[in-house]
């Protein structure tokens, strides 16, 4: 057994009177501090359920005696799989249904299941060494959303956690320096340099495309041949990438050429993804592709150095394709030189598309890989053709919708797009009703705000939000408030967006409900609908307001609620409001210390804060950094 593994605690937590049973030879308790007991139930109930779900993916039996969960109040990690003694921060592993959101209940069941994940992957079979972490966390996060889908399938808890990691990976690895997933560790000395959160995001990324690649049945049977051939054992990546190539070759899913260790290689050890530039000849229904290293910023390409290859899936669809109900294929390969000049990137056409020449055409079907496409501009006119009409863009499947949304943010803000272009597509948005979609927008809405409200047009843009959200404002307005239902799902982002862009129904929605309590109450209104409209109460309420939710703040017990209201307290537009926010963020024991990242990153957003934050920050480096 790895050393690291090894925990014990003493504390004066508790456990509650239920410990699970539904494993005979293994109870299972989650402890906390006593006052937070009555929020550890849903974690507890989960691991049973989960362990049970492994042991028949894996074919494999689980093997501890017991297992005794325990919710830290101050710890760096989200989680850590000690055997019999998972530890969590509170903010993993504690649910309160009263206060905690559906996102928050779905990142419980997400932390224990990767913790579960990792008593196979990481304990039963380790790695070789800590430059190979990687590769057990970022499978253990892969393999968590199957473990949630079967939990709660009415989630759809795969389709939306791999989109997001997705869209994540995309936003951080499209700039000048970022890291290498795969990066050697000389000495112990440097084990820090080897942890990066995002590389092992990047990493889960790159196991969802592995797995749509070799297919299900190949997939499945060389997860299991590994862990039975290196079980009690560690292993490298190149022992894992061996067993799946072995099992692959048997079934025969990939291509003649296709070599599983290179096509992964070409993606964990080198920063950055491709580009993909597609120019449709419309007359012999085909087109041609090239590949490129994308940077979000222009400056970015000048320095780089000569352009990377990468082996990338080619995947399609178009109008026939989904009237004929053709199955997703990845044939051709967008290839790399294996001898000979590295830098002969060589484009693949292909031919005998089913797409006529009225048809758009969608590459990197529900995201198959982590890269971007752009296309010609009459294919664009097309997709355009199919998006702006009110029921006609759902032929296009709303995770390619999401991903479209976001390649037409990145590629005007890279400068491969005109902004007319990218934001006269993007009005189809005002029909769009689907959570993915909005969810997609948010972190690129607030990059173009945050440069657009420095500049003295700032209303142009703001008028062309509230138009935009002004429809699915009112049609959330005439929905039944008290039930936030599946079609409504969509309903915390709308909401934040109307409000954030000062649409006056939802300024006036937010300090009605605010003034009724109705927060407080929980009512009809999620945890993030909740921030929405403390935030709002502060941003447009009187000092009183303000020390009231100061004053919910201190008497709450709910990690995700503490939050929710520390978030709120940075939206005040008084300086002298604000300066206090800083202070009692990070000069008071009442605020935890890693509730403090996400209060100055709240101050930082705001066009108010933003100064009084680098002033703080310049005057307090030491108080901080201790």
């Amino acid at each position: 057994m790895q050393t690291y593994l090894v925990a014990f605690s003493i504390s004066k937590f508790e456990r509650p009177g239920f410990t699970s049973q539904e494993r005979p030879n293994c109870p299972i308790s989650t402890w906390a501090r006593p006052d937070a007991l009555s929020q550890t139930k849903f974690a507890n109930m989960v691991v049973a359920p989960l362990l049970s779900f492994y042991e028949e993916l894996f074919n494999s039996t689980f093997r501890q005696q017991k297992i005794d969960q325990i919710a830290l109040p101050e710890f760096a990690f989200g989680a850590k799989e000690n055997w019999g003694l998972p530890t969590f921060s509170e903010e993993s592993i504690l649910y309160d249904s009263r206060r905690s959101s559906m996102s928050d209940q779905q990142g419980v069941a997400r932390a224990v299941a990767v913790t579960v994940v990792h008593q196979w992957f990481g304990n039963l079979v380790s790695v070789s060494w800590w430059h190979e972490m990687w590769l057990k966390n970022a499978f253990a996060l892969f393999l968590s959303r199957f473990g949630v889908e079967a939990l709660r399938p009415e989630w759809a808890y795969r389709e939306r956690h791999a989109l997001h990691l997705y869209l994540m990976v995309l936003d951080y690895d499209a700039h000048m320096n970022t890291g290498l997933v795969a990066a050697l560790v000389p000495d112990e000395a440097h084990l820090w340099a080897a942890y990066s959160e995002i590389g092992e995001q990047k990493a889960t990324v790159l196991f969802d495309m592995l797995h749509r690649i070799m297919g299900e049945e190949a997939w499945l049977m060389g997860l299991r041949r590994y862990l039975a051939l290196y079980a009690n054992r560690s292993a490298t990546s190149s022992d894992f990438w061996d067993v799946l190539q072995l099992q692959v070759d048997r079934n025969g899913r990939l291509g003649k050429g296709l070599n599983i260790t290179r096509i992964m290689e070409s993606w964990l050890h080198q920063p950055g993804y491709p580009l993909l530039t597609v120019t449709r000849n419309y007359a012999d229904r085909s087109a041609l592709v090239h590949q490129q290293r994308f940077f979000i910023s222009p400056q970015f390409r000048q320095r780089a150095p000569k352009d990377p290859c990468w082996w990338v899936p080619l995947s399609h669809s178009c109008p026939q394709c989904l009237q004929l109900n053709m199955t997703m294929s990845y044939d051709p390969w967008l290839t790399c030189p294996i001898s000979g000049p590295s830098n002969r990137i060589v484009p693949v056409r292909l031919e005998k598309l089913t797409a006529g020449p009225g048809d758009w055409l969608l590459l990197n079907v529900l995201h198959s890989a982590p890269l971007r496409v752009n296309y010609d501009l009459r294919n664009w006119q097309l997709l355009n053709a199919t998006l702006s009409h009110p029921t006609k863009f759902r032929l296009i499947n709303r995770v390619n919708r999401a991903q479209l949304v976001d390649n037409l943010f990145s590629l005007a803000w890279s400068g491969v797009m005109e902004y007319p272009m990218a934001l006269g597509i993007l009005g189809y948005l005002k029909h769009e009703d689907e959570y993915v979609v909005w969810a997609a927008t948010r972190v690129s809405f607030e990059r173009i705000n945050n440069v657009a409200k420095q500049n003295h047009n700032y209303r142009v843009f703001k008028t062309f939000m509230r138009i935009l959200l002004e429809r699915q404002f009112v049609r959330l307005l005439s929905s039944d408030l008290s039930h936030n239902s599946g079609n409504m799902s969509h309903r915390p982002v709308i909401l934040r967006l109307a409000c954030q862009y000062e649409l006056p129904a939802c300024v006036s929605l937010a300090r009605r409900e605010f003034v009724k309590g109705t927060p407080a109450k929980a009512g009809w209104m999620t945890i993030r609908e909740r921030e929405t409209v403390f935030c709002t109460a502060v941003k447009f309420g009187t000092e009183a307001d303000r020390d009231a939710v100061e004053l919910m703040y201190q008497r709450s017990n709910s990690a995700a609620e503490q939050e929710s209201l520390l978030t709120a307290l940075a939206c005040s537009r008084n300086t002298f409001a604000l300066e206090r926010v800083l202070k009692w963020t990070f000069e008071s024991v009442g605020v935890r210390r890693h509730n403090a990242r996400r209060t100055f990153k709240a101050v930082v957003a705001n066009t108010v804060g933003y100064g009084l934050a680098m002033k703080y920050v310049s005057a307090n480096v030491e108080l901080i950094r201790n």
